[in-house]
């Protein structure tokens, strides 16, 4: 997914999506902070998407004793345990929920703890 970034005289910024051709912001002329937020929101989503597709569906996609796994008993695709919760409404409180489990699960709070200390 692309993005189409203008500029203004003033030193503003608009942002599109290439793909919905809707705009970020509602179209409106926003900073270069408000458009540098956007980005690393989307990253940090990113990320968290990747931690939770490793619980959700590790082996899957990987190859074990020179073997591609593509089915197992009990685990699914991330991308329709996805679909699935978009269609729910419910994919930022399930990607939260899997991320949380987590941290607790695998003692990855060295990570996380820190960044949000003050």
């Amino acid at each position: 997914m692309g993005k189409i970034i203008k500029q203004n005289k003033e030193g503003l910024y608009r942002v599109q999506n290439t793909v919905s051709d809707e705009y970020y912001f509602d179209g409106k002329w926003v900073t270069e902070d408000e458009v540098k937020k956007l980005f690393i929101e989307e990253r940090i989503w990113k990320f968290l998407e990747s931690v939770a597709e490793v619980e959700i569906e590790f082996l899957l996609g990987y190859q074990v004793n020179e073997k591609l796994v593509t089915k197992m008993e009990g685990k699914e695709h991330f991308s329709g345990w996805w679909l699935q919760k978009q269609k729910e409404g419910t994919i930022e409180k399930d990607i939260y929920d899997v991320v949380k489990k987590l941290v607790d699960k695998y003692d990855l709070k060295e990570y996380f703890e820190p960044l949000t200390e003050e």
